[in-house]
């Protein structure tokens, strides 16, 4: 859990020392734990105690890019029985549970949408599993025009300059 949210929901921490390591065995010390907080979901039919060690961050907003949701089957999907419903707009993440939890928090139910997409059924609704493509962002390309007369011209123009500019600095050193 990040420190900025045990912090909002006012969790007693415990001063602790040990370290984590994770991807590619990078190390984070960990200074504060919490100790049966609970977990539940919207109506409380599930609830859990669960410890926590606090970080100063999880990771960058997931997902890191948009996703493209043109899956004509997820369209029709109502978004309020999903588990977060604004899922594909990047966000901060808060905490993550550990898979001492994953399979109590599983229920029956797959609903496929794609081939790389499913939602998967889960007591805080269903979770969006799979692999969903980036939306094109647009490419830009900017282009000028000039006739090449002008372009000779003007490159003629700054010569000059510069040679005249130097004749006049030898005459003044003769």
């Amino acid at each position: 859990m990040t420190l900025q949210f045990a912090s909002k929901l006012g969790l007693e921490k415990k001063k602790i020392n040990i370290s984590v390591s994770g991807l590619s065995e990078n190390s984070v010390n960990i200074k504060w734990k919490i100790n049966d907080a609970f977990i539940s979901n919207n109506d409380s039919t599930y609830t859990s105690p669960l410890d926590f060690l606090i970080v100063p961050r999880i990771t960058d907003f997931v997902p890191s890019i948009q996703p493209n949701l043109k899956i004509k089957r997820f369209k029709d999907i109502n978004r309020s029985i999903l588990s977060d419903p604004s899922f594909d707009v990047p966000g901060k993440i808060d905490m993550i549970i550990g898979a001492e939890l994953f399979y109590q928090i599983l229920k029956d139910g797959r609903k496929v949408i794609s081939d790389n997409v499913s939602l998967i059924n889960t007591v805080f609704g269903f979770i969006v599993c799979g692999s969903i493509s980036a939306i094109n962002h647009k490419s830009s390309c900017f282009l000028t025009s000039e006739n090449i007369d002008n372009c000779i011209k003007k490159f003629w123009e700054i010569e000059e300059i510069i040679l005249d500019r130097t004749f006049k600095q030898r005459r003044r050193i003769l």
